[in-house]
C-alpha cells in the first residue's frame, strides 16, 4: 500500500485545485460581454450629437459648461451636412425625370447656420456654404428665412453677400411681437406661395422646423439653446 495515497491525504488535493480553478475568474466566451464598434454614420438630415452636452439651466451649485471651442462647432455642424451635396445632387435629377419639374428651393436660417456669428464672426458655415454653392450649381434657389427683424433685417443680405451667398430671397419677421416659430411658418408659406419647392431647411434651432412645409431637415448644434 505504499504506492497509493490515502484518500485523507488525497481530499486537500482535490480541494485546492478547485479552489483554483474558482479563483481564476475563467469563463466562457459565450459568457463575456463585447462591444459592437460605433460603426454608424450620421444619417443626412439628422443633427450630430456634440461631443459635450450643454444645458441652459445648470442644477443648482453646478458650473455651466464653456461652449465649445470654434473647431468643435465646425466638426459637429461637417457631422450634420455629410452626405447633404450628394443627396441634394439625386434629389435635383429626381425632379428633372418629371415631366414639369418645379422650382427648387432650399430654406436656411441665418445666425449660426448659414453664417457663423457666434464663431466665425459672420463668416459663411464651412459645410452649409458648400451645400448652398452646390444647390446654386444645380440652379437650386436659395432661400434665407430669419428671425431678424427692423434693422438688422435689412442688412441681413449684406451679410449673406458678403460671406459669399447667392442671395435669391430673404424673409424675416414683421416686428418682435411675431413669435420665432410664427415667423419662420410664415415664411416658408411665403416662399410656397412664390411657386418654390423646399427641398431642404437648414437651421439650428427647434423653431426652424416646426410646422414642415420642407423635405429634408439639417439640424446644426446649438448647445442647448445657447447659440442665438
Amino acid at each position: 500500500m505504499s504506492g497509493l495515497i490515502s484518500p485523507r491525504r488525497f481530499a486537500p488535493v482535490v480541494v485546492a485545485v478547485i479552489l483554483l480553478v474558482l479563483a481564476c475568474g475563467c469563463v466562457s466566451s459565450a459568457d463575456t460581454p463585447h462591444t459592437a464598434p460605433n460603426t454608424a454614420q450620421p444619417t443626412v438630415g439628422h443633427t450630430a450629437q456634440p461631443t459635450v452636452q450643454y444645458s441652459t439651466s445648470p442644477s443648482p451649485g453646478q458650473k455651466q459648461k464653456p461652449l465649445p471651442t470654434a473647431k468643435q462647432w465646425k466638426k459637429d455642424a461637417k457631422k450634420v451636412m455629410r452626405g447633404s451635396r450628394a443627396w441634394l445632387g439625386d434629389r435635383v435629377a429626381a425632379e428633372q425625370q418629371r415631366e414639369h419639374p418645379r422650382k427648387l428651393a432650399i430654406n436656411s436660417d441665418i445666425d449660426n447656420s448659414a453664417v457663423g456669428s457666434f464663431y466665425l464672426n459672420g463668416k459663411a458655415t464651412p459645410g452649409v456654404y458648400k451645400f448652398a454653392k452646390r444647390a446654386h450649381n444645380l440652379e437650386v434657389a436659395l432661400l434665407f428665412n430669419t428671425a431678424r427683424v427692423g434693422k438688422q433685417l435689412k442688412k441681413a443680405r449684406a451679410v449673406l453677400r458678403d460671406a459669399g451667398y447667392v442671395v435669391d430671397g430673404i424673409c424675416g419677421r414683421k416686428s418682435t411681437k411675431t413669435a420665432l416659430v410664427k415667423g419662420k411658418q410664415n415664411c416658408r408659406a411665403q416662399f410656397a406661395e412664390q411657386g418654390y419647392v423646399l427641398i431642404a431647411n437648414v437651421g439650428n434651432r427647434p423653431t426652424d422646423f416646426r410646422g414642415g412645409g420642407y423635405e429634408r431637415a439639417f439640424r446644426l448644434p446649438n448647445y442647448g439653446m445657447r447659440l442665438h
